[in-house]
């Protein structure tokens, strides 16, 4: 076996910290001892699957960071992380995890416990100062190195993606519901005519019941048959003028379950004036027995639409 001698280990320490210190990304030299500890008293007690253990017993995954320390950070993490010097973040770093990325951590150990090369993750951090930030949490377990109760972290500043990705997010809103006016603007003869066929029919109803019942003898059964009339018009321009609404609102997507075949019914109504405007002749072939779609109603309406107008 070859040996090194203790001037290489010298040298190979000192580049270590010098790579250590100098990269982009923030670096967390972290103690397991404390853990390992942790979960070889957990499985003496009987638990035999660890994940499900701790999933069971959430205040142990806060226990088992608490027993997590960093012996080391480098100049890139004091600065992620908002500290005054690096010994601020020495120590326990349970301060650093705020509930609701406990599950990462969690994930992290079963990880390095199940013999897996490696683990990341998205979640937030709590800087020194208290303030969170979006970061991706990677952990590599080399050969020997959980053993050893020694692990090398990276943590990379996401804050400035997300704000980014949630910008876009907003922008494709915006250009969503912009499409969505002008494409109501270019229905507005099939939706006039869509809110007025109701509501012609409620007043023909009204007056169909206000001559049975003026006659010399009232005729009720005939007179609730028209105010019933009243009532299922008035039902179906309130649906009209809300699937209208739908389209024309601004507002974030909203997943729901959904019947592929209402939605297609659904446009269809709303482009029927201007399709028989263009002298086209609309039927509808749809397959029954559709399994419902997890989606947002208002974009496949319009996806729908577009098709028909198109």
């Amino acid at each position: 076996m070859t040996k090194i001698s203790s001037e290489a280990e010298g040298d190979l320490e000192q580049r270590y910290r010098n790579l250590f210190q100098a990269m982009a990304v923030a670096f967390w030299d972290l103690d397991f001892t404390g853990v390992g500890n942790l979960l070889r008293k957990w499985k003496a007690s009987g638990a035999a699957d660890l994940r499900r253990f701790l999933l069971e017993h959430p205040p142990l995954v806060r226990e088992a960071m608490a027993a997590t320390t960093a012996r080391d950070v480098n100049e890139k993490s004091v600065r992620l992380f908002r500290a005054k010097s690096r010994e601020e973040l020495l120590g326990p770093i349970d301060r650093f995890w705020p509930p609701q990325s406990e599950w990462v951590y969690l994930e992290s150990v079963v990880a390095a416990i199940s013999g897996k090369p490696s683990y990341e993750a998205e979640c937030a951090f709590r800087a020194a100062d208290g303030s969170l930030f979006d970061a991706l949490f990677t952990v590599s377990f080399p050969t020997g190195a959980v053993g050893r109760g020694t692990i090398l972290v990276g943590i990379v500043d996401m804050t400035e993606r997300n704000r980014a990705l949630d910008e876009l997010h907003r922008v494709q809103a915006e250009l969503a519901h912009a499409a969505r006016i002008a494409t109501l603007g270019e229905l507005s003869a099939s939706i006039a005519h869509e809110v007025n066929q109701p509501l012609a029919a409620i007043v023909t109803s009204g007056e169909a019941a206000l001559r049975w019942l003026g006659r010399a003898e009232p005729d009720l059964g005939e007179a609730r048959a028209a105010l019933a009339r009243m009532i299922a018009d008035g039902k179906r321009a309130a649906d009209v003028i809300g699937r209208i609404r739908a389209l024309a609102t601004k507002g974030a997507p909203v997943r729901a379950r959904l019947r592929p075949n209402d939605i297609v019914a659904d446009a269809a109504m709303l482009v029927a004036r201007e399709v028989a405007a263009n002298g086209v002749a609309l039927s509808l072939d749809l397959a029954p027995g559709l399994p419902e779609i997890a989606a947002d109603k208002v974009q496949l309406q319009q996806v729908v639409i577009n098709l028909l107008v198109n």
